[in-house]
């Protein structure tokens, strides 16, 4: 049989010292390093603040996204990062995630806060952003039925015929849908869709002739243009969502936390470490026959992980740039530490307890 390391009868205890100085010195480095970069160790969902994921007409390098960050810092938005997204291509790369902690998620009535909305726009002016894929969103003029109809643009990441696009579109509540391809003339106010004639070319752009239904699912009445221009982008968004239209976004990700939401979620990320950790300890504690010692050194045992997991990715997002912030996804894991460490402890204490009873009986 293959074995890897044929002498398995490692002495531990020997090199335990050398072990405890080396993680000791981690540990230290690591939180001091915490300590001083303070709410810069966390992602907006912990502190507060926006994350935009945005995608770029061209290929941009970091030099020259940064370009745009200065653009942003003199529109009032400061301290923004930047960290490059998927693979490089010949020249840089197509996506990036931009970071604040500057703004709000929605207007707070100062108008010396920056809210998202205006971070938002402010991107769209400071980089080169692919186009939206759902534009030109009008209120055509009443046809001879009396309802008004509207008109958007789409652009699509796959090409599509326009059967195709006819075809998802009919698995939402929009009405009299129509589309034809962008040099296709616009139909006169008193045609019906059946007139229009259909390619069966595909297209990446689309423009679509359709009606809002009047009353909404509980029967109030939808009557107002922002309300009814909502439930468009609603409809074509579930498209997205269900993967029968790939629509291009200029934003595949844009996400705004406030800081009351943020300090609730920080606060309960911490709690949730320190519950497992008591909880653990009792566990510890019964499981091996009220022995307070097993407890407590497993309880030491699983805060020096996460100290030095906490310590290690300080210290990487600090001096070798990796980017790496603690949010929900990060605090998930160290939980997860948290588990295996605790069945590795429980191994590790059971062994010792049988040596114990070994030893007691010689």
């Amino acid at each position: 049989m293959f074995c890897v390391v044929k002498d398995t009868n490692i002495d531990f205890v020997k090199i335990c010292k050398p072990a405890m100085m080396i993680s000791s010195i981690f540990i230290i480095a690591g939180l001091a390093v915490f300590v001083k970069r303070g709410d810069e160790n966390f992602s907006h969902d912990l502190v507060g603040g926006t994350l935009a994921h945005i995608n770029l007409k061209k290929e941009m390098s970091a030099v020259d996204a940064r370009a745009g960050i200065k653009k942003l810092e003199e529109k009032g938005f400061k301290n923004v990062g930047l960290q490059s997204f998927g693979l490089p291509g010949t020249t840089g790369y197509t996506s990036f995630v931009l970071r604040t902690k500057k703004v709000e998620p929605e207007n707070t009535g100062d108008s010396n806060v920056k809210t998202a909305l205006q971070f938002k726009k402010a991107i769209a002016e400071s980089f080169s952003l692919v186009s939206d894929g759902i534009t030109k969103v009008t209120q055509l003029e009443k046809r001879k039925d009396g309802r008004h109809y509207w008109e958007l643009t789409i652009n699509l990441l796959t090409e599509r015929t326009i059967k195709e696009i006819e075809k998802a579109l009919s698995s939402t509540e929009l009405k009299d849908v129509s589309v034809r391809a962008i040099d296709m003339p616009r139909p006169s106010k008193d045609s019906n869709a059946s007139e229009l004639t259909v390619t069966s070319s595909p297209v990446s752009s689309a423009i679509i002739t359709c009606t809002v239904p009047t009353t909404d699912n509980v029967g109030k009445p939808r009557v107002e243009k922002t309300a009814q221009e909502q439930f468009i982008r609603s409809q074509l968004g579930s498209l997205r969502t269900n993967k029968l239209l790939s629509f291009t976004d200029p934003f595949s990700r844009f996400t705004s936390v406030g800081p009351a939401v943020a300090g609730e979620m920080k606060s309960k990320a911490i709690l949730a470490l320190i519950y497992s950790m008591v909880a653990i300890f009792f566990y510890i504690w019964l499981r091996f026959q009220f022995k307070t010692s097993f407890g407590f050194g497993a309880c030491i045992a699983l805060i020096h992980d996460v100290l030095f997991t906490i310590g290690v990715i300080s210290i990487a997002d600090e001096y070798f740039g990796l980017n790496i912030q603690i949010d929900l996804t990060i605090v998930a894991a160290l939980l997860t530490i948290v588990g295996y460490s605790l069945n590795d402890t429980i191994v590790v204490i059971d062994r010792i307890r049988e040596n114990i009873a070994i030893g007691e009986i010689h």
